[in-house]
């Protein structure tokens, strides 16, 4: 976390936030890909747990700040954009995770597959935001 905050906060002097929520759903999406690989190979040791978290929560940390700030700087109040993109952001992740961890026992692949599907949700939400702006 505190080196993705870093980056973030390199990055958010240099390019834009759109830019910068870019280059953290990357760095998720390097995590998410790692997961799957290893996981499909069953290669699990601690390189193949530690090395995707390192991203994840790098990635975490770059778009999900500049995500919030995005989403205040539109908004006229501030208190109430906030508070409904982090609802949004545990609703969804609340409900992945509860149907996910009804299909644990399928096996060990699930754990990826749900942070894949929770990174998809974020980059539809993402896409579909720019749009709607640039349509407004």
């Amino acid at each position: 976390l505190f080196c993705g905050a870093l980056l973030s906060a390199y990055w958010s002097r240099r390019y834009s936030a759109r830019h910068v929520i870019i280059i953290g759903m990357i760095g998720i999406a390097i995590a998410v890909v790692w997961m799957l690989v290893a996981f499909m190979m069953a290669k699990l040791s601690l390189f193949t747990i530690v090395g995707p978290s390192f991203f994840l929560f790098s990635g975490l940390a770059i778009a999900y700040p500049n995500a919030s700030m995005r989403a205040a700087a539109l908004s006229h109040n501030k208190a109430v954009a906030m508070s409904v993109m982090n609802a949004l952001a545990l609703i969804v992740c609340s409900i992945v995770l509860y149907y996910g961890g009804a299909l644990i026992h399928q096996g060990a692949l699930m754990l990826p597959l749900l942070i894949l599907v929770i990174w998809l949700v974020g980059l539809v939400s993402f896409i579909a935001s720019y749009r709607q702006i640039g349509a407004s």
